[in-house]
């Protein structure tokens, strides 16, 4: 399982016989016909691995259902149990070393889908989300760079109070795996005027050597109730498995400490350790 040390001391990975990781060269999306339910995968190669040995397979076009899995094209590709709402999925590609056959399959897990008999190889390719309805969440994907946008941007925080300790926050990305989450907080709605407030978001597990405000990400000072000077800033940092940013604060305005946070999509940066 890919963890945060990974990425902070990721050196290139490479077999026995010299075959890196690179990066799939397949690309999600909703279907146009019916985005709610089925996913397209365009043709694309991939390197897959069965633990020990990697090659690179070719898939062909393919519609995919979050119904049982089939090989066959709109059919269904969950490994197993059924479509849950308020759920994500994690895409491989799978190859069969016998029959030849590379294939589409969903899992509700990022490293240990159950494989239908068989196919013995894989390679995670990305995540998709059911929504509380059981829509699927409508998104793009960028393949060349593994990145995930939400085409409609996700409120994952509003008004919310930070604590003044470190507290970890949930964000609308991929459970699973360390992602590189993509999005934007803002000051929320003050109650009245004056007064500081300073919040810091960092990757869980790592260290705060000082808390300096040189640590915390903005400052937001409103000197009076028709002039407020408020900052934004962009949400770069890695994710635990879990989905989440350890965040603190320091002091409020207007008598507040609330913010927003809005999240664009992630940066599914393990795909390219081959988790």
């Amino acid at each position: 399982m890919a963890t945060l040390n990974d990425f902070l001391s990721a050196k290139p990975f490479v077999s026995q016989v010299g075959l890196s990781w690179g990066v799939p060269e397949i690309t999600l999306s909703n279907n146009v016909a019916d985005s709610a339910n089925f996913i397209d995968f365009t043709a694309g190669s991939a390197v897959v691995s069965n633990g020990t040995d990697r090659i690179t397979v070719t898939g062909a076009a393919r519609t995919k259902s979050l119904n049982a899995f089939a090989t066959a094209n709109n059919g269904g590709s969950l490994d197993t149990g059924t479509k849950t709402n308020s759920t994500w999925y994690h895409a491989y590609l799978i190859y069969n070393s016998t029959t030849k056959e590379v294939a589409h399959l969903f899992s509700l897990s990022a490293t240990a889908p159950t494989m239908p008999s068989g196919f013995t190889y894989k390679r995670r390719i990305g995540a998709i989300q059911t929504q509380s309805n059981g829509v699927i969440r409508p998104f793009l994907h960028h393949a060349s760079r593994q990145l995930f946008e939400w085409i409609t941007v996700v409120y994952d925080m509003v008004d919310v109070d930070i604590a003044v300790t470190d507290t970890l926050y949930t964000f609308t990305v991929p459970t699973g795996v360390p992602v590189r989450m993509l999005g934007r907080n803002h000051p929320g709605t003050p109650t009245s005027n004056g007064g500081e407030l300073f919040i810091m978001m960092r990757t869980p597990g790592t260290v705060l050597n000082t808390d300096s405000l040189s640590s915390y990400a903005y400052l937001v000072i409103p000197p009076t109730a028709e002039f407020r000077v408020m900052a934004s800033i962009q949400v770069p940092w890695i994710t635990n498995n879990a989905a989440q940013l350890m965040m603190r604060r320091l002091g409020s305005y207007g008598g507040s400490a609330k913010t927003h946070h809005i999240t664009h999509g992630w940066e599914d940066i393990s795909i390219l350790l081959g988790a």
